[in-house]
């Protein structure tokens, strides 16, 4: 994250695969996979919506 920043506040161009694949990276790292093994069908299905929202 930090390396996107510093290359968005230098006015570097980036890749576009490369910054689609950080915003995936975010998104699973706000999710944790270990506690959704532990919800019932109606919260695993809120937790997904709330992932693809993400």
């Amino acid at each position: 994250m930090a390396e996107f920043i510093d290359t968005v506040s230098h006015n570097k161009p980036t890749n576009p695969s490369a910054i689609a694949g950080l915003i995936k990276e975010l998104i699973d790292s706000a999710v944790d996979h270990d506690a959704i093994n532990y919800l019932n069908a109606k919260d695993k299905q809120q937790a997904q919506n709330g992932k693809n929202k993400l």
